[in-house]
């Protein structure tokens, strides 16, 4: 009997639909263009942003009585022209309650095209610059966030982008002492509180 060598399989794209019918694996990833991207794991310094900034958004909606939640880890749905739509997930959303509901009620916890956050909010590695403050601002922009927030402790400075029409205009880049504006009602924190790990 002669042993024959088989080829390993080179795994087939994914459609966007498929992908969402996959059971949470634990691994923290995005998909882009059919594929399952595997995410670094995110630096200390990173994660202690990412979780003070996320009280303070808390502090912040319940301070004010806002309408809003604010969560990490639930990913939004890239729509693309002329290729598979994909998911990016960012480091924070800020969105209404019954966005959240419309999110719960699915198998994955993915903002649908039909339903983006108010503000998807990145924090920047060293890893990731390009990735954070381009390629998911163009990604965004394509999924009609309203607002994208850049949190950058890698160059020292938050930069506000508002969507107008179909792409992002900056509001503004922070640094120091000034004071970030955004759309998020009544928000007034300094740029070095909001990038203080």
């Amino acid at each position: 009997m002669t042993k024959t060598s088989i080829a390993p399989l080179t795994p087939r794209k994914l459609t966007f639909e498929q992908y969402l019918l996959l059971p949470y694996d634990g691994r923290k990833t995005e998909f882009v263009n059919g594929e399952i991207v595997e995410m670094a794991e995110p630096g200390a310094l990173h994660i202690k942003v990412v979780k003070r900034l996320g009280r303070k958004i808390d502090h912040h909606i319940e301070t004010h009585q806002l309408e809003f939640v604010c969560f990490s880890g639930p990913g939004i749905q890239i729509p693309q022209v002329g290729r598979r739509d994909g998911a990016r997930d960012s480091d924070l959303v800020v969105a209404t309650h019954e966005q959240w509901q419309q999110v719960e009620a699915q198998t994955k916890a993915l903002f649908l095209r039909q339903n983006p956050p108010l503000i998807a909010i990145e924090v920047v590695s060293p890893g990731t610059v390009k990735v954070d403050t381009c390629d998911k601002r163009a990604d965004y922009a394509d999924a009609r966030v309203p607002e994208y927030w850049v949190v950058n402790p890698v160059d020292s400075y938050v930069a506000i982008w508002v969507l107008d029409g179909r792409m992002y205009r900056l509001l503004g880049e922070f640094r120091g002492d000034e004071t970030v504006n955004s759309e998020l009602p009544h928000w007034e924190l300094a740029a070095s509180d909001m990038l203080a790990g």
